[in-house]
């Protein structure tokens, strides 16, 4: 969502964009105090860039940011009003040790408990993504608008269960409410529709909108197995949250009730099997270069007991009405050879 200054009040700048107006303070123009939910590894690499690049930037612009609070799942909880300590706070957290040291002030026992009580002007939703509902994300969206929080976040969750009722609270509370990093880590994909296509209509689109997806897919397409392409995208840290949610069934007919049963979001194995069952979609094939495809061929037996039959099958296999039934079975029919 892109922003721009319409207006400039006794103490604030006013903003303006599709998504409607924000007022910002301009002690805030000059001090942006932070608050981070979530640091794994997007929250720690955010943090280093903060203290380098971002902070440049920054500073050109007339403007410094100070993480006042961090929140996590399993590293505790840190407020201080005067900022905290960002390498230490990697430090710890590298080495896998609680932030409480860092705190100043009462103790907050939760995460709802640190959005009510941190003195922040933004916060920076990065927890894991919950596929079926959203959640935490959405409350910890919500809360923060609620407060008079600006708030950016990198989390599908809230985009795609809340988007409407979270922009029309922004937009009642004259916050900001972005998202850009929750696809394609933060390649221009909402930003372009709103700064350089306002003229057009958006029909349709298509694509991989998924970092790990492309990363995955582009290592299978330079020989890596799948595994072992979801593996280095782990080890690199853009998958941390696939590592408990990739579930493995053998043979390819169990995947496809593993989708049914709603024990994954979604699999992959052969069409064949995936087409059959009533319970699942097929959504479309990978990219020819990472296929590994299964070729069935059929032949006549030298001395089989019914020749004139096993030819006549294989014409009609490969005859109009046969690759029609195995394209509906889900098979790609090839050519005959002759």
């Amino acid at each position: 969502m892109v922003f721009r200054v319409v207006g400039r009040g006794r103490d604030e700048w006013v903003l303006t964009s599709l998504g409607g107006t924000a007022r910002i303070p301009q002690r805030m123009a000059r001090d942006i105090r932070v608050a981070l939910v979530g640091f794994g590894n997007v929250g720690r690499r955010f943090a280093e860039q903060l203290r380098g690049p971002y902070a440049r930037a920054l500073k050109a612009a007339g403007a410094r940011a100070r993480v006042t609070g961090i929140a996590t799942a399993s590293h505790g909880l840190a407020i201080d009003v005067r900022g905290l300590d960002l390498g230490r706070a990697l430090q710890l957290a590298g080495k896998g040790r609680s932030l409480d040291a860092l705190h100043h002030g009462p103790r907050v026992s939760d995460v709802r408990g640190f959005i009510e009580r941190v003195p922040a002007d933004v916060l920076v939703e990065i927890t894991t993504l919950e596929p079926r509902s959203g959640q935490p994300a959405i409350d910890h969206v919500r809360q923060a608008l609620g407060r008079g929080m600006h708030v950016v976040t990198a989390n599908k969750g809230p985009v795609a269960f809340a988007l409407r009722p979270l922009r029309a609270l922004a937009v009642r509370k004259e916050r900001l409410f972005l998202h850009e990093g929750a696809v394609m880590d933060g390649t221009p994909v909402f930003n372009l529709v709103e700064r350089c296509l306002r003229g057009a209509r958006i029909v349709s689109f298509r694509g991989t909108l998924n970092s790990t997806t492309n990363l995955v897919l582009s290592r299978m397409e330079e020989g890596l197995t799948a595994s072992a392409a979801v593996t280095e995208a782990q080890r690199l840290g853009i998958a941390e949250a696939m590592k408990g949610r990739i579930v493995y069934r053998t043979p390819g007919s169990e995947v496809a009730e593993a989708v049914a049963k709603g024990e994954a979001e979604l699999g992959i194995t052969f069409t064949s099997e995936l087409q059959p069952n009533p319970g699942v979609k097929v959504a479309g094939t990978l990219p020819a270069a990472v296929q590994l495809p299964t070729i069935y061929s059929a032949a006549r037996l030298a001395g089989g007991p019914n020749p004139n039959g096993a030819m006549a099958l294989i014409a009609l296999l490969a005859g109009a009405e046969g690759r029609r039934a195995l394209t509906r079975a889900g098979l790609e029919p090839l050519r005959p050879t002759p």
